[in-house]
Order: structure tokens, then sequence, then C-alpha cells
């Protein structure tokens, strides 16, 4: 009796190791990358304010409330989840300015949606960093690095300090995050999330902007972006229709010895997870108990 029981167990527990978890294949697919080793040839309407700086290597940003200037590049975004990181290097950021970079639509109006964009700004007699999305019906959803704008401590950029800015739509679960390091030691500087109130389209822009902004006038925000890297992640479908591979020729028998047995592979198996003893021992328990009640 204890030795079908003990059968039986084994036969669920080899059935429970084959299954393994299944997780669809991804892949990274970039939509836009520059690193500014060579000119990016931005389409700004100030090219004295907006260029590529060769020594520098990086994009140089001078902007200015109340002037409307702008400097883009078009992107093959459509609705779906996205990741945008790129370097900025702030080095003069006036009291009431603001740098604004992210991506958008084509009026690239930072009060218009859809847009999601990144805000180093001087606000409130500090210097602070605001993640900003505009949905389509022009909802305006922020957050900001002032205890006054979400559930934290104040934290602050500094002028002359490259920061390294990650940003993430899943449209999936509706929500955009950022995350700041500081680019020299990788050290968090802030990060939160938000919850939007409906999916994003039509964003087929990076840009940096002061459209919109007729608060400002007079007031700039000066320094470099680098390093910008826009990208998704798309789901790998095998080609079921590839054709199998046949060897052109077929190895020799040298030997008429028979063939040895082929050895059993382990009992353990990769990605079964810590959980599987676990079930034998209840599976082993169940089955005994089941046993006692017959007997």
């Amino acid at each position: 009796m204890m030795d079908r029981r003990v059968m039986m167990a084994g036969i669920l527990i080899s059935i429970f190791l084959m299954i393994g978890p299944v997780n669809a294949a991804t892949e990274k697919v970039t939509l836009y990358q520059a690193d500014f080793s060579t000119n990016p040839n931005w389409t700004t309407n100030n090219p004295s304010r907006y260029y590529w700086n060769e020594t520098a290597g990086m994009y140089h940003y001078f902007v200015e409330g109340g002037t409307n200037g702008y400097s883009f590049v078009p992107v093959p975004h459509d609705d779906s989840s996205f990741v945008l990181e790129f370097d900025v290097l702030p080095t003069r950021t006036d009291k009431d300015s603001a740098f604004r970079f992210g991506i958008t639509g084509t009026d690239m109006n930072i009060n218009k949606g859809p847009s999601v964009y990144t805000d180093f700004s001087y606000q409130k007699s500090l210097p602070s960093m605001w993640l900003r999305v505009i949905s389509q019906n022009n909802n305006l959803h922020e957050i900001g690095s002032l205890s006054s704008a979400y559930p934290g401590e104040t934290k602050v950029f500094e002028d002359g300090i490259p920061y390294h800015v990650t940003v993430r739509y899943q449209k999936e679960r509706r929500t955009v995050d950022i995350k700041i390091n500081e680019k020299t030691n990788n050290t968090p500087v802030w990060g939160y999330f938000l919850t939007i109130d409906q999916e994003l389209f039509i964003m087929d822009r990076l840009a940096i902007s002061s459209v919109g902004d007729y608060g400002n006038i007079g007031k700039s925000a000066e320094g470099f972006v680098d390093n910008i890297d826009l990208y998704t992640y798309r789901e790998v479908v095998p080609d079921v229709t590839a054709p199998t591979t046949v060897p052109t020729t077929l190895p020799t028998v040298t030997t008429s010895e028979p063939t040895p047995p082929l050895t059993p592979p382990p009992t353990t198996r990769a990605g079964a997870g810590p959980e599987a003893p676990l079930l034998a021992a209840a599976i082993l328990g169940l089955l005994a108990i089941a046993g006692r009640r017959r007997e």
C-alpha cells in the first residue's frame, strides 16, 4: 500500500517539475538614441540658443520664458509603453526659470496634451525636479521633489552637477514614473510616480520647449543634454514557419558495441523553485493520511 502511495507521489512531483513558469520573451526596441558625438541636426527656431556643442559633445540649451523657443527631433513612437533616459547638466538656473525636456506632440506646448515632460526648475525659492504629464483631454498630472508636492522630503538639484534621468510610461497600468540619480556616482536623488486618467497617444517628438511659458519673461535656464535613449520592449514571437535545419551528412557508426543506456537526468530542475520540496512533502503527507483512512 505504501509503495503505491510513494509511486503516485513521485509521478505527481515529476509532472510539477516539468511544468515551468511561462514567461513571454521580450526584446528592447530602440526608438531614438543620441550620444552627441556627431551633430544630431535637431530642428530649432533659435539656433543661437539650441545647438550641438561639438567641443563638449553635448547639446546646449538656453531656455527663456516668453520666447516660445524649442528644439526637437521626430521619433517613431506609437501608443505603446516606453522608457526615456538622458543626462542633463544644468549650468545656470535663474529663479522662476525652467528646463523642460520630454516626449510630446506637434504643438510642443508645455500646457497641452499629450505630453510627458521632465522639469528642472527654480520654484518657490528652491531648485526642484518635476514630472508633468498632460493627457489627451488636457488633464494635468504632476509630481515634484518639494515636500509640498509629494509625500516625502524636499530634494533639490544643483547647477554644475550632471544628472541621469529615467522616465517610464507603462500603458497597461496607466502610470508614469521618474528616477533621477547623480550621474558621477550614481547616487539616487529623487523619484516618484503618477497615475494618469487615460492612455497616451500621438506623441512623436522629443523636445526642449518653452512654448506656452508666458509668465517667466527674462528668466533663463542654461545647460546641456546628453546620452538620450528612447526605447520600448516588445514580445518576441517565435517563427514557427522557419524550416528545420537538417544535417547534410549522417554520422558514421564505427563500433558494433551496444549503445549504453541513457543516464536519467537529476531530479532537481532549474526554474522549479524552492517550493518543489515543500510540494513533495505535502503530497506524501496527503497520500499517507489517505492510506491510513483506507486501512
